[in-house]
C-alpha cells in the first residue's frame, strides 16, 4: 500500500431530490417564467429526450401533450404528495 498511486479516476454531479427521489419537472409554483427539469440523479441522461418534449411543449403549448408528467411537478411537494414508484425496491 505504500507504494500504491492512484492510475485512474472520475467524478460526476447527480442532481438528487431528498424529498422522494423522483424527477422535478414542470414551473415552478412562484416563479412564472421558470421551467424545471432536475432531480434525476443519474438516471437523467436516460431520460433527457422525453423529457426535453414534455418540458418545449410545456412551454410552447402551456400545458403537455404527448407525455404528461404532471404527477413530477413542483406542486407535489407543497400538497404534501410524494411520488413513489412501486417497482423500485
Amino acid at each position: 500500500m505504500a507504494t500504491s498511486r492512484i492510475q485512474t479516476a472520475w467524478a460526476c454531479f447527480n442532481d438528487y431530490n431528498p424529498v422522494d427521489q423522483s424527477l422535478i419537472v414542470g414551473q415552478h409554483p412562484y416563479l412564472y417564467n421558470m421551467v424545471m427539469a432536475t432531480g434525476a440523479s443519474g438516471l437523467g441522461i436516460q431520460h433527457a429526450i422525453p423529457i426535453g418534449r414534455a418540458v418545449a411543449e410545456l412551454v410552447h403549448y402551456k400545458h403537455y401533450k404527448s407525455i404528461d408528467l404532471t404527477r413530477f411537478s413542483f406542486d407535489r411537494f407543497y400538497l404534501k404528495a410524494p411520488f413513489a414508484e412501486k417497482s423500485v425496491f
